[in-house]
């Protein structure tokens, strides 16, 4: 990627002394940012429902949501191709019923 492709945004996450800089491609400015409001939002409410865990823990819990929700996305996207085969076969299906009415 080309330097000047890049942009250095910071984000803070909570309870981070200082902010994340980081180099990022110019188009997922808005992806980083958001990805940085549901950590922080995370954070917040796993604080909310276990005050007495340590930060370590709670950004564990934060860690593992994220990933498991990630991989649920990512299974679901597999499934895109099949879905695609599917209502390909049933535009085919349709087409040889219409024709087999008509004849």
């Amino acid at each position: 990627m080309k330097e000047f492709d890049l942009l250095t945004i910071s984000l803070k996450i909570q309870e981070q002394q200082e902010a994340l800089r980081l180099p990022i491609p110019r188009n997922q400015e808005e992806t980083y940012r958001k990805a940085s409001d549901l950590i922080n939002a995370a954070i917040i409410a796993y604080r909310k429902k276990y005050q007495l865990k340590p930060l370590e823990t709670i950004l564990s819990m934060v860690a593992l949501n994220l990933a498991v929700n990630g991989l649920k996305t990512q299974n679901n996207k597999d499934i895109e191709p099949l879905l695609a085969e599917l209502e390909s076969m049933d535009a085919a299906l349709e087409a040889y019923l219409q024709q087999e009415t008509e004849n």
